[in-house]
């Protein structure tokens, strides 16, 4: 598990943007999805949207507290 505490990275606001239209999910959200696949982590979340939309970037914390959280 690699934690990133301390970092700081851009996002990709164009992509974040199309992610939101094309997924219709707030743009919010899917700035952490667009930050997800440019560092190459899993995000963890609860949102079920999101495990649903976006099954390889997105893992519960579950899955991720019982060792699924290796990253992408």
């Amino acid at each position: 598990v690699q934690l990133l505490s301390g970092c700081l990275s851009p996002v990709d606001m164009r992509l974040a943007l199309q992610l939101a239209v094309e997924n219709n999910i707030s743009a919010y959200d899917a700035q952490f999805i667009a930050l997800t696949r440019s560092l190459g982590v899993a995000c963890v979340t609860a949102d079920q949207r999101l495990l649903d939309v976006f099954p390889r970037e997105a893992i519960s914390m579950r899955d991720f507290c019982e060792g699924g959280g290796a990253g992408l």
